[in-house]
């Protein structure tokens, strides 16, 4: 708890506006976006390695955080003050946001520093600073985003190392598959019912995805319209099954997300392949 009341002794009105979009780099929603973008339109590879490590890092910390049941701060000690506690869902430890920026960190260090040597500069203090963010909003103790810190590059390194030569390997896949099943049966909880399902998806399309080949390649203009359309869709079936389905109930939340994780790792690939093969460029689905 001391981290917390160190850094919220400089809390302020800026500070505050700084830290609060500070902590949206760890957001599950903006990483997901990140690597959508990558699986679409930019470095395949990339992108399915990183959906890939994301969710199987969420599930595996969910289960901690089940496993070590710690209560948030502001339970502990109600005179902490909290921000953006909505972000803060389940138990405490470890931090979620810290992990899952350290995480991409890692794999944007390994898949691209030799290239670009800054990210080995710029990376690890976006992670530290996304880890004071948690502490200063109240949501997070100094033991949370340490363990959270380590976690996450050592997820990062493993599901790296595991996924370099190829990241459709059909075992890999279906281990992660039964990964996320067992998790959800041990855990029955909303976050594992969200991450759980998404990576079954996930994983079944890397393992189908080269059957047809796509092509990323394309115009600004038809690299936009992807992610319009893309990023559309995924709204439309998270919102719009929301609304349809009775709230709630873990197995339609899996329902749910598990037609956001399709529509993202099967139905926009082959979209993409068959816009291909219209435009030439081979890539048929199904080849």
């Amino acid at each position: 708890m001391q981290g917390i009341y160190f850094f919220q002794q400089f809390m302020n009105p800026v500070l505050t506006a700084l830290m609060q979009g500070v902590t949206l780099l760890g957001e599950q929603v903006v990483l997901v976006l990140l690597a959508a973008y990558l699986m679409w339109c930019g470095d395949k590879k990339l992108g399915w390695r990183m959906a890939l490590s994301l969710l199987t890092g969420v599930v595996a910390f969910t289960v901690l955080k089940e496993a070590f049941a710690i209560p948030r701060p502001w339970i502990r000690d109600p005179s902490i003050t909290v921000i953006r506690q909505h972000t803060a869902t389940g138990y405490s430890f470890p931090s979620g946001h810290t992990q899952n920026v350290a995480l991409v960190g890692t794999l944007l260090c390994l898949q691209w520093g030799k290239r670009r040597r800054w990210l080995w500069g710029v990376m690890p203090i976006v992670a530290v600073l996304v880890g004071i963010s948690r502490m200063y909003l109240g949501v997070h103790t100094l033991e949370d985003v340490v363990c959270g810190l380590v976690l996450g590059i050592a997820v990062g390194c493993i599901l790296h190392g595991v996924t370099r030569h190829s990241t459709h390997s059909p075992y890999l896949m279906a281990a992660l598959i039964a990964l996320a099943a067992l998790a959800m049966a041990l855990c029955p909880v909303a976050d594992l019912y969200k991450a759980g399902p998404m990576l079954m998806m996930v994983a079944l399309g890397a393992m189908l995805e080269p059957r047809w080949h796509y092509d990323v390649r394309a115009g600004v203009g038809m690299q936009a319209a992807k992610m319009v359309v893309g990023i559309g869709i995924l709204l439309a079936l998270q919102g719009g099954l929301k609304v349809v389905f009775p709230k709630d109930n873990l197995y339609f939340t899996a329902i749910r997300y598990a037609a956001v994780g399709a529509w993202a790792a099967l139905g926009m690939p082959v979209a993409i392949a068959h816009f291909n093969k219209r435009q030439g460029k081979g890539g048929a689905a199904w080849a």
